[in-house]
């Protein structure tokens, strides 16, 4: 809990919003992330455009966060994101909603941090 706190308050305190997003395609299963950008349309526009380059036909937005980490869970055609302050906590989460939507064998996609 205090790991959690620390970075809730580092990434507050501050003052800096950092915007990062991550968009995926879950008919090519390509995906674009962004991290340490000032404004959340450049966050996801930039993630976007990672997405594309890396082959995504369908490439939706699926986790845009200021000053926090995101995590894209899938499983077949079941897919969750989840973000916190902790990489591992955005991961719990994606997996946990992915779960909650019927997954049986949920897994990370991708997951990036908005700070750099």
């Amino acid at each position: 809990m205090c790991v959690e706190l620390r970075a809730k308050c580092q990434a507050r305190c501050s003052g800096r919003k950092w915007w990062g997003a991550i968009a995926y395609s879950k008919k090519d299963k390509a995906y674009g992330w962004s991290s340490g950008l000032n404004d959340r349309e450049a966050a996801k526009k930039e993630a976007m455009q990672k997405c594309v380059q890396n082959g995504g036909k369908g490439c939706e937005w699926w986790a845009i966060y200021e000053n926090e980490c995101g995590a894209v869970a899938i499983d077949g055609s079941i897919t969750t994101w989840g973000s916190a302050y902790l990489r591992k906590d955005a991961q719990a989460r994606a997996l946990l909603e992915c779960q909650k939507a019927g997954g049986k064998n949920c897994s990370i996609q991708v997951w990036a941090c908005s700070t750099m």
